[in-house]
């Protein structure tokens, strides 16, 4: 079935769509997913409860969801109450997700939360991610871990969000 419906902060609209399988049965992170006529080439993927999962990437007729734990599942977010910018990739067989690319002269702490930042025009603004569970400073930037919002192990569906 196809359900759609708007959100209710946007002029989204979000598209009820089934999981088939996994892609490969050790490794939880990607999944086949019922074709659908409404994807881009990159969509957003967001739980029933409105959380971030990951992007789903039409590849030829197949239609595959890299979840949020996958390292493919690359999209902008932000970081803390002055919106501190970076990119998720996803950690396999780990249930966290990594943000790299995060300015070190930023401040960011632990509890942080992260959200969607709509700058790379998959996900719009505002979409919970997850919130900041360590840092890590490197040399030139750091990393953070986040403890994600969507528990996506389980789903039989997701949505996706077609503006």
């Amino acid at each position: 079935m196809h359900n759609k419906y708007k959100t209710t902060n946007t002029n989204n609209v979000l598209s009820k769509i089934d999981v088939l399988s996994y892609i490969n049965f050790s490794d939880f992170s990607k999944v086949i997913l019922k074709p659908v006529s409404d994807v881009k080439k990159i969509s957003a993927l967001i739980t029933k409860n409105g959380y971030s999962a990951g992007i789903i990437k039409k590849k030829g007729i197949e239609y595959i969801g890299y979840l949020n734990h996958n390292p493919e599942s690359n999209y902008a977010v932000y970081i803390g109450e002055n919106n501190v910018p970076g990119i998720t990739h996803g950690i396999p067989h780990n249930e966290n997700i990594k943000i790299k690319f995060i300015p070190l002269w930023q401040n960011i702490n632990i509890g942080d939360k992260v959200i969607t930042s709509g700058m790379d025009n998959i996900f719009p603004y505002g979409i919970k991610v997850g919130y900041v569970s360590s840092i890590k400073k490197l040399s030139t930037t750091q990393e953070a871990f986040v403890k994600p919002y969507a528990k996506v192990y389980s789903q039989k569906y997701f949505y996706i969000l077609n503006k």
